[in-house]
């Protein structure tokens, strides 16, 4: 199982908190997230700097919405720094969850500051699993790149498809959320994106690469399952894979919408 190494600096505490993180409820610093001028989707009240909820951005042209100290794109002493990024105070995606290896249905991956991109499928160490809104925000910064869905695939700025309201039915593939219903207590349900309509059930924890044999763990046969992605993104699907029950694993590469590996 992967662990996260980070510096023990200001800054690593900052990328820490996004992963508990929500975006801070009140603008302390003066900013005014909501002046004229900013793009907006038009849609769901979600604007370059801002979303419902109190989704704030700070950095970059949305300046100082929040303290310095709640700020990813700030360093430990300085005012929001060029690169765009988070305001951070509670959580901005699923209480618990440390990074987006997992991340659970309807939830999409994003990095906590322009301040920590890396080059992928490594750098996706990095990003974490929070509310959709932070990417649409990204995205109207002409910063799609800093966002990905939770099955790897490119983020498009393309809404995610509903929770389900009917769940199809195939041999050994257990979808889920919505009409498909939930997962065992060691399972999360997750993979839902434009590519893919449906999440399904995959093991909780550990990640694996793409032809990775899997394994055994208390009687129950893992196999490596990869979410087929775009071209672009699929060397990250590749390498950070997920393990699902063998059955379930090798139903999805003949039958989930969207596409699946199952290897080896």
């Amino acid at each position: 199982m992967r662990r996260r190494v980070l510096a023990l600096s200001a800054a690593a505490t900052l990328l820490l908190l996004a992963c508990g993180g929500t975006v801070a409820g009140q603008n302390d610093g003066g900013g005014d997230a909501s002046r004229d001028g900013l793009a907006s989707d038009g849609s769901s009240g979600v604007t370059a700097c801002a979303a419902p909820g109190d989704l704030k951005l700070c950095g970059g042209q949305c300046g100082q919405t929040c303290p310095v100290d709640k700020c990813a794109s700030s360093g430990p002493m300085a005012p929001p720094m060029p690169e765009i990024g988070l305001c951070l105070s509670g959580p901005l995606g699923p209480k618990g969850l440390i990074d987006c290896s997992h991340c659970p249905d309807g939830h999409v991956c994003a990095l906590p500051s322009a301040r920590y991109q890396q080059p992928l499928p490594d750098g996706f160490v990095l990003f974490e699993c929070v509310v959709p809104e932070v990417a649409q925000m990204y995205a109207l910064n002409g910063r799609k790149d800093l966002a990905l869905y939770a099955d790897r695939s490119t983020y498009t700025d393309a809404p995610l498809p509903p929770p389900p309201e009917t769940c199809p039915r195939f041999p050994g593939l257990r979808l889920c959320g919505g009409a498909c219903g939930g997962c065992e207590p060691d399972e999360v349900c997750m993979g839902r994106s434009p590519l893919h309509p449906y999440s399904l059930c995959v093991r909780a924890k550990g990640e694996c690469i793409r032809g990775n044999p899997g394994g055994v763990d208390m009687g129950i046969k893992y196999r490596c399952l990869t979410f087929k992605a775009d071209d672009d993104a699929q060397p990250t699907a590749d390498r950070w894979s997920v393990l699902a029950r063998e059955e379930q694993c090798l139903a999805a590469a003949k039958y989930y919408p969207g596409g699946a590996f199952c290897g080896p």
